[in-house]
């Protein structure tokens, strides 16, 4: 079930992107910001690691959107339910 929802998404967000002409990392980033308004808590981190896995975004868009010094509303809650998914992707990342 997760699976084709992720394949809906991705989908659904290119043809958005390619129709607005955002360039793929600012529209990743605000699609980043709109999702933990959209996502219950406790769910993000899983919601990450499929978007992760799906290579929907990509790594420096994460740590990107991690090191933004932009605060919308919720930013700091979402980062609190998504502090294993960066400590991970952290490890990984030094593990190369």
């Amino acid at each position: 079930m997760c699976h084709f929802f992720d394949k809906v998404i991705t989908h659904f967000i290119f043809k958005v992107s390619c129709y607005l002409g955002f360039s793929m990392i600012t529209f990743w980033l605000y699609i980043v910001y709109h999702i933990f308004i959209l996502v219950c808590a406790g769910l993000l981190n899983g919601f990450f690691e499929i978007l992760y896995d799906e290579d929907s975004i990509t790594e420096d868009t994460f740590l990107e959107w991690e090191k933004s010094e932009e605060e919308p509303v919720g930013k700091v809650t979402a980062l609190k339910q998504v502090v294993q998914f960066f400590k991970w992707l952290k490890e990984a990342e030094e593990d190369i």
